[in-house]
């Protein structure tokens, strides 16, 4: 998803994966690294990838940076919806965000916004507009009301999930233990300090050079 709207190229699973293990970022295809996430982004799409360490916290950088329609790379627990839940990191995955809704917008900021011809209760910020500032201040103080489109690889919909409870798993990602049927841990690419010093906390501002 984020592929399609930064690199001209289509990028297969495969070549995901195999660009990431020539690089030694991956063994069978996990990412425990922040860092490791962003020189794999630059080298796939050849773009911008910033890690931001206060991660989805920094309600200003993130939500400019969705304003200004570049998406987001976030790890998180899934659950079996793919939605964010909160297991430790121990069904730790990756998602792209590609944008937020808001429920409740203050009127101050309603004569800013389009109205959709379709549903007139649902309003549309225009191009160019900078609404950053002021919508910071809202979302601090609403953070339960806030929700973001997002999308995790395996799945073929787009989600609506709660802002909040994507904060709650991202900071969650504390460890992770291999499922032993499957991959061999010790042969795991794991960053010094585990997973929570690679995820926790930490995501992925993806833009054009």
């Amino acid at each position: 998803m984020a592929s399609q709207l930064l690199c001209p190229q289509v990028l297969t699973p495969d070549i995901v994966f195999d660009t990431a293990k020539s690089h030694k970022f991956t063994t069978y295809g996990e990412m425990f690294s922040v860092k490791s996430m962003c020189k794999l982004a630059s080298i796939l799409m050849d773009c911008e990838a910033i890690q931001l360490p206060d991660g989805l916290d920094d309600f200003e950088t993130v939500f400019k940076h969705l304003d200004d329609g570049c998406p987001i790379l976030v790890p998180y627990d899934k659950d079996e919806s793919t939605a964010p839940c909160c297991r430790n990191g121990n069904k730790a995955h990756w998602a792209v965000v590609l944008g937020y809704l808001l429920p409740n917008v203050p009127p101050s900021l309603v004569s800013t916004l389009n109205q959709d011809k379709c549903f007139p209760n649902l309003y549309h910020k225009p191009k160019n507009v900078d609404l950053s500032s002021e919508l910071t201040s809202h979302i601090q103080h609403n953070r339960s009301s806030v929700y973001v489109y997002a999308k995790q690889g395996k799945s073929k919909h787009l989600g609506v999930w709660s802002y909040q409870d994507l904060i709650l798993s991202n900071n969650n990602l504390m460890e992770w233990q291999a499922d032993k049927n499957e991959v061999n841990e010790k042969d795991m690419v794991l960053p010094d300090g585990g997973i929570k010093e690679g995820l926790s906390g930490q995501i992925v501002l993806l833009k054009q050079k």
